[in-house]
């Protein structure tokens, strides 16, 4: 073993995740039925600013301005999840707790009137929005596409600096521990859990969400593979087989 690979072996690199719906498991079973008094002139986007260099508007993230209080109706024809939405996100009271319970700083919700199929209240599921972004990472060790390498003729290939696909990602060393949920300034696909988020997550068996690993999968991981934004990307370099 190098030099290297003791120091690496020393001090294992901690593990980030783009969080994703989970297809399987029908994340749109669930109805918004007041969408359009809740929201105003059609706004969804968030309060909290954040610039980048180049860009002629700031990115906005968190909960929008709203009329009135949400209302939705949620396993329309399936088993309860933890976790609806592809996009807009709602999540149930026990995916709340435990968020808040590990990373109190990194949302914003909003709390849903909430009935089943049948139309009876049960516990509120939450409108939840990440607040927290991270500007950079290391992006001389890692490896990730463009908006302008994946689209070289697109029309805004000289003011679009956004990332299109994340594949082995590096975070800086000042990295705050305690960020465990944020989204990435130039990528806002899917948001980013760490390894303590997703280990709890996964514990508490809470349903709705898949995890991409942002590094070398582990073998109990691979079993997921087929859900992996990246999969290409490990299975060219033989990480999955």
């Amino acid at each position: 073993m190098t030099e290297q690979n003791k120091e690496i072996s020393a001090h294992p690199r901690k593990g980030y995740y783009q969080v994703s719906a989970d297809m399987n498991r029908n994340p749109s079973d669930f109805r918004f039925t007041n969408e359009d008094d809740v929201f105003i002139n059609g706004r969804r986007s968030g309060t909290h600013e954040h610039w980048i260099e180049g860009y002629p508007m700031p990115l906005s993230f968190g909960i929008p301005p709203m009329r009135e209080k949400p209302k939705l109706v949620v396993g329309r024809k399936n088993k309860l999840l933890d976790a609806y939405g592809l996009w807009d996100v709602y999540i149930s009271r026990r995916a709340k707790e435990l968020l808040c319970t590990i990373d109190p700083d990194a949302f914003e919700f909003a709390e849903c009137d909430t009935v089943d199929r049948r139309g009876h209240r049960i516990d509120s599921y939450w409108m939840m929005r990440i607040i927290r972004v991270v500007e950079r990472f290391d992006e001389e060790k890692s490896d990730f596409i463009t908006h302008v390498q994946q689209n070289p003729e697109a029309q805004d290939r000289d003011t679009n600096f956004n990332i299109s696909a994340l594949n082995d990602i590096y975070m800086l060393p000042d990295l705050s521990e305690n960020y465990h949920a944020f989204y990435f300034l130039k990528y806002q696909i899917n948001f980013i859990f760490d390894d303590i988020l997703v280990k709890a997550w996964k514990e508490l068996r809470l349903s709705g969400w898949t995890f991409t690993p942002l590094q070398q999968p582990t073998k109990k991981e691979m079993k997921q593979r087929g859900s992996f934004y990246n999969s290409p990307y490990w299975l060219d370099r033989g990480a999955i087989k």
